[in-house]
């Protein structure tokens, strides 16, 4: 299915030509478009996860981090994946925990280093989430067609590399 732009091109372009150093399809101009399309997204993953389950995006976010992992993660590695801080994962770990989704546990020879694992309580849940989760991307992302996701995909995958590089991390 192919969406009219047209509103949508003139817009940003009223809006490139008001800004300096904006121009449409320009760099700077990107940046704008990427995170209007992040936070509506987003936001209203945010509101029907609370509405629905009652759950917090950075909650969902952990728990499908962990859903691949038979053992857990490290709290340290989820903090590395999530992109937050050690103490972020800790609350959100406490709240999981207390509600039985996750457990949280130490190697007898590391005592140090705290793991996370889902439950079976967890991974039911998950299961049940990630379906409507899923669904809502599905939605939200309707207009653009399997061409248009393939070459988006590979643009944003170009994108985060090009920053990874920049900012000397490993892509």
């Amino acid at each position: 299915m192919e969406s009219d732009l047209s509103g949508t091109k003139a817009a940003d372009k009223n809006i490139a030509n008001k800004e300096p150093g904006r121009t449409a399809g320009s760099s700077v101009a990107l940046w704008p478009s990427l995170m209007a399309c992040h936070n509506l997204i987003s936001g209203e993953i945010r509101l029907r996860l609370r509405r629905k389950y009652s759950l917090t995006l950075p909650r969902y976010e952990l728990m499908a981090q962990l859903n691949a992992q038979e053992e857990g993660l490290s709290m340290g590695e989820l903090s590395r994946r999530l992109m937050v801080s050690n103490g972020n994962i800790t609350g959100i770990t406490d709240r999981l925990v207390s509600e039985d989704l996750v457990v949280r546990y130490s190697l007898p020879s590391d005592r140090r280093t705290h793991y996370v694992k889902l439950t079976p309580k967890g991974q039911e849940i998950l299961q049940a989430i990630s379906k409507s989760y899923n669904e809502w991307l599905e939605e939200f992302l309707e207009g653009i067609g399997p061409d248009q996701a393939g070459e988006l995909d590979r643009l944003l995958r170009l994108l985060r590399h090009s920053v990874n590089t920049r900012i000397n991390l490993a892509p």
